[in-house]
């Protein structure tokens, strides 16, 4: 058994389904939702050749390796997780070493947002900007910060809720959370809904830029 195959299966023994590698290191299982997700988003995760990505809320690190994967000249993710930011560096050292996939050195891992400098081509924001409003209540702050570190051109790829009822059920922010609030804030970029997000109920895809 190679040392990553090996890797993947003590992961595996942790219970932890949500994201998923093949013994490559990025490959995905079947029927994970992170292939619901990478189906719903569809043509916008095939080439980021020569971009800059910042994946919020990264866990272990997928969608972070699939954008250097796909030719991304920088992919930072980041997770207050410290459990989950340890997983990604095992696999981002043992897939560098056992394959010699150079794109890997073009990864790397935060636990702050606070450390994130710069701009990018894209952000993902996926199943975590609950989490960040629950750290600092306030949709404004929140996408004006995106805003400073978004590129020109860029992109900000969000799925989250916009509704209070699930707001209410997970972080007990309902009161301080609604669609209008949320909505006025997205208003300092052009955006456009895509759709309801395929892998789990109460949320909604959403394409940001400015």
């Amino acid at each position: 058994m190679s040392s990553v195959r090996a890797l993947v299966e003590e992961q595996l023994g942790t219970g932890y389904r949500y994201q998923q590698f093949d013994c490559n290191g990025v490959g995905l299982l079947p029927g994970t939702k992170v292939s619901l997700k990478m189906e719903a988003w569809g043509d916008l995760l095939k080439d980021f050749t020569g971009d800059s990505v910042l994946d919020i809320g990264c866990n272990l690190g997928f969608f972070t390796f699939l954008a250097a994967q796909r030719g991304a000249s920088k992919s930072i993710g980041v997770d207050v997780d410290r459990k989950r930011i340890d997983w990604a560096e095992r696999f981002r050292r043992q897939v560098r070493v056992e394959f010699d996939h150079e794109w890997m050195d073009r990864v790397e891992f935060l636990l702050d947002l606070d450390d994130v400098v710069g701009r990018f081509d894209y952000i993902f924001m996926w199943s975590v900007y609950h989490h960040m409003f629950k750290l600092h209540p306030d949709h404004d702050y929140w996408f004006q910060w995106l805003f400073e570190h978004l590129a020109p051109d860029g992109q900000i790829l969000f799925e989250g809720p916009f509704t209070p009822d699930y707001i209410i059920e997970r972080i007990g922010l309902g009161d301080v959370w609604t669609r209008e609030t949320l909505e006025a804030a997205m208003s300092r970029f052009s955006w456009r809904y895509l759709g309801p997000a395929k892998h789990t109920g109460g949320r909604e895809m959403v394409l940001l830029w400015r």
